[in-house]
Order: structure tokens, then sequence, then C-alpha cells
């Protein structure tokens, strides 16, 4: 009871930050950007490209885990 209690509470204050902005979020130091330099801020874009290649890594090393059986195969 109490650990649902808790649960709700922290749903209330937290969120979970998308990962396009994560960067922006969390290893920024302006408060607000105008949106032409949102756009182009290189910090932003490093990280976006550094979680795609993560993401693409993740979705290759899981295919590597997909069974490969056939219709024919017993």
């Amino acid at each position: 009871m109490i650990r649902l209690l808790l649960e709700k509470l922290r749903n209330l204050f937290s969120t979970e930050v998308p990962a396009d902005i994560a960067a922006c979020e969390f290893d920024c130091r302006e408060v607000e950007c105008l949106n032409k330099d949102f756009l182009t801020c290189p910090r932003r874009l490093q990280k976006a490209e550094a979680l795609k290649k993560l993401s693409e890594a993740e979705l290759t090393s899981n295919c590597d885990r997909v069974p490969k059986k056939t219709l024919n195969s017993k």
C-alpha cells in the first residue's frame, strides 16, 4: 500500500524527458533557446546522432537473438 502511494507521488512529480530534448534538459546551461538556435545547436545534434546510433545498434543486436527458423524446418 505504501509502495503504491509512493509510486503515485513519484508519477505526479516526475515525467520522462523525450530523447530528442534530453541533451537540452540535462546537459545545457541555457534556460531557453530560440527556435533557430535549437535547430542548429551542435550539442543537441551531437547527442541526437549518438542516441540514433545507439538505438540502431540495439536493434541489430536484438535481431541476432531472434531464432532463425524457416517454415520447412522441424
